[in-house]
Parts: C-alpha cells; sequence; structure tokens
C-alpha cells in the first residue's frame, strides 16, 4: 500500500563519481521508495549533481558545497547514508575535516551524521558495508556515526560483526541487503551490444568477466591462463563487462581488462565492451550471461539477483562477506591466492553443476527482498511520526566538541588570514610600485586640481582623442592617407580652437557672473526682476520694458531676461 503524504529525503553515498555499483545502489532504493510513497521529494548529495539529477530525476547538490548541504539538511525530513561500502580507511581519515571542503572517506560520511544531529532530523544507515577499519580515528568516527543513528542496517555479517569489534551494540544493528540486489535489469540493449562483440545469444555460452585494478598485478597473469584453458575447453566466449572507467588507474576497469587481455592466447575468444553503461543495462548484459567471474562487488551482486551463477576474486573482504551470505563462500577465492589452476578448477566446478547455484541464489534473493521492504518501509514511517525526535546524548556532546574545534579552527584561521594580509600589505606599503603609483600621485594632484582647467581636460582628454582617431580612421578609408592626414590636422586644429573658444566663454561668463553678483550686493534699493527670457529687443510686449526702465528711474535695480539672438547687439 502506497504512503500518499508528501515528504523529502536527503540521501548521502557515494554517487556521481561514475561508480555502477554505487548507482545501482541509488536507483534500487528510489525505485521502492517511489513505489511505496507517492510525490516523495529526494535530493541526493553527489560529487556530480548535474549527471545524478538527470539520470535519477531528483535534485542534487555538490558534496563539498557546505552551504548547499546546510541548506539540504534544514528543509529534509529526513537524512540518509544510502548503501555501499562507505566505512573503511584503506587511505586514512582526514583529520577534523567534517563540514568543510576537505571532508572525504568516513569524515565525510560522519559529517551526514552530524548534520542530522544539528538539524534534529531522523537519521538512518541504510545497507552499509563496513571495514576495513585500520585507524583508530576510522573506527572512532565509525562508531560515532552508528550511535546517531535512528535506524543502522549494514549489507552482511563481516560488517556486523566490525562494528560490534569497535563497540557498536550487537542488538542496535540488524542486517539488510544491498539494495543493487533487486535493481531491475534493462535488457533491450543486450542483444545488439553482444553482436556487436561477436556474441550471438542463445548461441554460444558466455563467461561475464567484471575484473578492477589492484595491488601489484601479478593475478592478472594467473587470471588470464586459466580464462585461455576455460574458453578453450568449453568453447565459450568471454566479455570484460567494465563497472567503472575514469583517469585514476585504480578505477579503470577497462585497463584492467586490457592488462588481462594482453596476456591471453585466445585473444580472439574475448571482448572488452568500450562503454561503462547505466546500472540497469549492465545487469541486463549479466542476466545473459552463462556464468560470471567477479571482483567488482556488484558484479556478483547483480549476477546473484538475476540467478547467474558467480565465482568470485576476494580482493576485499566485503566480496568474501557476500559470497558468505549467498551460502557461496566455497565459491570464493582470495585473489593474493589464486592460481591458474584452482580459478580453472573452480570455474568448471560451477560449470558443470549450474543448477545447484541458481537454487541458492533464488532461495537467497527472495527472502532478502522481504527484508529490504520492510526498512524501506520502516524508513518512510519514521518521516510522518509528527512528534520531534528527542536528541540523544552522543548527539549533545557530539555537538558541543563539534562547535569548539569549529570555533577554534575558525579563530585560528582568522589570526593565520590577519598576519597573512598585514605581512602583504606591509610588503606591498614598503616595495617600488607603491613608492612610484604614490609619486604619481602627488604629481597629478599638483598638476589637476578639483574643479580646475587641467582635470576637466584630463578627463575629457580619452573621450576627444578616441573621436579624433575615429575620423581620422575613416577619413584614411574614404580619402587615402595624404587627404587623410590633412583633414586630420584641420580637424585636430578645429576641435582646439573649440576647446579654446569656450575656455574663453566660460572665463567671460563667469567674470560676468561675478559682476553681477557684486553689483547686487552692493545695491541699497529695491530690485525688479522679471526673468523671463523674451529679450530686451522683442517688438512686442514692450510694457515689461517700460517697468524696468522706470524702476531704474525710481532707484532699483532691473534685472530683466535676455534673448542672445535678439540682443545680440545691445550694450
Amino acid at each position: 500500500m502506497k504512503i500518499t503524504s508528501k515528504g523529502s529525503i536527503l540521501i548521502a553515498g557515494h554517487y556521481g563519481f561514475g561508480n555502477t555499483g554505487d548507482e545501482a545502489i541509488l536507483a534500487s532504493i528510489l525505485a521502492d521508495l517511489r513505489s511505496q510513497r507517492n510525490d516523495l521529494e529526494v535530493v541526493v548529495i553527489s560529487a556530480n549533481p548535474h549527471v545524478t539529477a538527470s539520470e535519477h530525476h531528483v535534485r542534487s547538490v555538490y558534496w563539498k558545497d557546505i552551504h548547499a548541504l546546510l541548506d539540504a539538511a534544514r528543509h529534509t525530513d529526513l537524512i540518509m547514508i544510502g548503501g555501499g561500502g562507505v566505512f573503511v580507511d584503506y587511505w586514512g581519515v582526514p583529520a577534523d575535516t567534517q563540514l568543510t571542503e576537505g571532508h572525504w572517506g568516513i569524515a565525510y560520511y560522519n559529517s551526514i551524521g552530524i548534520l542530522a544531529a544539528m538539524f534534529n532530523k531522523p537519521f538512518i544507515i541504510h545497507s552499509v558495508g563496513v571495514g576495513p577499519l585500520l585507524t583508530e580515528e576510522g573506527k572512532r568516527l565509525t562508531r560515532q556515526t552508528f550511535e546517531i543513528a535512528d535506524i543502522a542496517a549494514v549489507r552482511d555479517e563481516e560488517s556486523r560483526k566490525q562494528l560490534i569489534s569497535i563497540g557498536v551494540p550487537a542488538n542496535w544493528i540488524r542486517i539488510v541487503p544491498d539494495p543493487g540486489l533487486y535493481l531491475a535489469p534493462n535488457r533491450d540493449f543486450t542483444f545488439e551490444i553482444f553482436r556487436k562483440a561477436g556474441v550471438k545469444i542463445g548461441e554460444q555460452s558466455v563467461l561475464g568477466v567484471c575484473i578492477r585494478e589492484w595491488g601489484d598485478g601479478k593475478w592478472k597473469v594467473e587470471v588470464a591462463t586459466a580464462l585461455d584453458k576455460f574458453l578453450e575447453t568449453y568453447n565459450a566466449k568471454a566479455i570484460f563487462i567494465p563497472f567503472q572507467k575514469e583517469s585514476d588507474a585504480l578505477e579503470d576497469d577497462s585497463a584492467a581488462a586490457q592488462g588481462v587481455l594482453s596476456q591471453m592466447r585466445h585473444q580472439d575468444r574475448a571482448h572488452i565492451l568500450s562503454t561503462v553503461h547505466s546500472p540497469e543495462i549492465v545487469k541486463g548484459l549479466i542476466s545473459s550471461c552463462t556464468l560470471v567471474v567477479g571482483m567488482r562487488l556488484h558484479s556478483l551482486i547483480f549476477a546473484a539477483g538475476a540467478g547467474v551463477p558467480v565465482f568470485a576474486l576476494a580482493y576485499d573482504p566485503k566480496v568474501t562477506g557476500f559470497m558468505d551470505s549467498l551460502g557461496l563462500g566455497h565459491n570464493a577465492l582470495e585473489l593474493n591466492q589464486a592460481t591458474a589452476k584452482n580459478i580453472f578448477q573452480m570455474l568448471s566446478q560451477i560449470w558443470a553443476k549450474p543448477d545447484a547455484v541458481k537454487r541458492k541464489l533464488y532461495t537467497h534473493v527472495a527472502s532478502s527482498k522481504l527484508v529490504l521492504q520492510k526498512m524501506n518501509r520502516q524508513l518512510l514511517q519514521s518521516m510522518g511520526k509528527g512528534a520531534r525526535r528527542t536528541p540523544k546524548t552522543v548527539e549533545v556532546e557530539l555537538l558541543r566538541k563539534f562547535a569548539i574545534k569549529q570555533t577554534g579552527q575558525l579563530a585560528e584561521k582568522e589570526t593565520r588570514l590577519k598576519s597573512s594580509f598585514e605581512y602583504k600589505l606591509k610588503a606591498v606599503l614598503n616595495g617600488k610600485p607603491w613608492y612610484l603609483a604614490e609619486r604619481i600621485r602627488k604629481i597629478r594632484a599638483r598638476l589637476l586640481l578639483p574643479g580646475g582647467l587641467g582635470e576637466k581636460l584630463f578627463k575629457k582628454l580619452p573621450q576627444r582623442v578616441g573621436g579624433f582617431f575615429h575620423r581620422t580612421r575613416e577619413a584614411v578609408r574614404r580619402h587615402g592617407l595624404f587627404g587623410a592626414l590633412a583633414r586630420a590636422v584641420v580637424m585636430f586644429l578645429e576641435e582646439g580652437a573649440r576647446a579654446v573658444r569656450k575656455i574663453i566663454f566660460r572665463r567671460r561668463h563667469q567674470q560676468m557672473l561675478e559682476r553681477l553678483e557684486n553689483t547686487i550686493v552692493e545695491h541699497q534699493g529695491f530690485i525688479d526682476y522679471f526673468p523671463a527670457p523674451w529679450g530686451w529687443s522683442t517688438k512686442w510686449f514692450q510694457r515689461f520694458q517700460q517697468i524696468s526702465l522706470e524702476s531704474t528711474k525710481l532707484g532699483g535695480l532691473a534685472l530683466y531676461g535676455g534673448k542672445p539672438p535678439l540682443d545680440k547687439g545691445l550694450h
């Protein structure tokens, strides 16, 4: 039954980094949530908001835009970390970077918990992978993030054991399968993609190979030798299906595939797909394989969800954990212990008895789907409780420490900025460029007095010069070089003469105003003021002129509005 009341969720994960598995998790979570609640609003935190918004039909914010994260958390009804093997510290933990542009890894996911605590929002950890945790800081932040959560779920037993070992109560942790297990496959493009790879579906067995870069790469020789023998023995075709293709060598599956293919004898029986397709299409491809060899965890998850027999090369405990959860731990080999011989033997055993593997997969998938749906129902119900949740003691203490730490960091940064600014300002003031600039400023101030002639000429000089060159250019085009030069000289002289006339006129006008002002100040009698600019020589309306004349005869001062065209010869 669908829940119809509107709600919003803020979801964080390893999204927008071009990893097929993580995008599959998000797609599957969204599909199930939307099937249960109408008009659900979702905001996803992503490394590539534009792509995430376009592919998943959600709003998206950049994972290092702290202002956007704060705004999204403030206006959401629930905050969630949505799946993926995110609580690992292979590459360490950046200290004291929570809710800064420098956060990544476990510090970033701890930031999501802090956001939930800051705004007192329900906080869910959904089907994540935990471990390996190699540092004390990684363990501390992981424990702290799980303690904040209202519902905490990991995707396998190994993750649960890891949490218990760092002090998270066992009864607080539930196991919910990876959402990618139930992603709906898209098989519309499978036939065409396989056809271009030289595979005819239904006529030839397909071995799907999903590997990644890891370690020193010595294992590639063993895998290549095993694949050669398998393809030769069972007349199959190998298709390398990439899950990620980034500039970073560690995240370029195509490069890893090429490293194996280049060492195979039967290269004509293998093909590397050049494109990283959408999660739904990749699952469609895997569902059409006869058997899948996987290093990528989600290649195994996709295969299990589609009922395709799997063999795992375990480069990470999460791979072993997933195979154990299927009851197929015996179908996995540790990558550093894998040899061409034991890889071939295990592939042959699975190939010989695929039905036994398929039965286990169908049973696991059917039971696990109910667990996932129950988790999502509880997640949605926690949004509509109405009453505000009561902050946990651990949250209050966390926010207190966070505030103290942030205040200290801000004060330190302010001190550094102030010192840096004062140092740079001192360097500027003592430098030669500043000395020369000051000298030029003083010279300019002496030559160009405010309101003076020099300042006025200086301000209009660029405009005048620009006009001069424009007209000169046009003259060259119309009259030729010599004709243009002659005209330019004439124009320049005309402009100069016009400027001189204006200066003379303004001076005379200023003198006349000053003389008029002195006359008015010195006059002791009354003043007759007629401002209308009709001109003294106007032939009509003579009464006003007569009144002005009579005023002067009585000892007054008559001010009459003149009109230059009419009074030109009047003195």
